[in-house]
């Protein structure tokens, strides 16, 4: 799953759907023109995870506290608006 950069509405209602937070916090704008799909800056949102969840210690990863908290839904959600080493080739 990806999102076209004309799906912006849809992978923002979709987020939100998920995680209850916009899309607009996280939204990288300088990586979705690189790879012409809706990405979200990982950083960004790797500390909100870390401020909301506090289960969210050293060791375990991004993908596994989503997993945790957001179910598959949100880690297909995850996966779909971060970089892939698809993209690279």
């Amino acid at each position: 799953m990806t999102y076209k950069i004309s799906e912006w509405h849809k992978a923002g209602q979709d987020f939100e759907s998920i995680f209850k937070i916009s899309i607009r916090k996280f939204y990288d704008g300088f990586m979705t023109m690189i790879f012409k799909k809706i990405q979200i800056n990982p950083f960004t949102f790797d500390d909100y995870l870390y401020e909301k969840h506090n289960d969210y210690i050293e060791g375990i990863s991004m993908q596994d506290i989503v997993l945790k908290h957001y179910g598959e839904k949100g880690l297909q959600m995850l996966n779909a608006l971060l970089p892939s080493e698809a993209d690279n080739g």
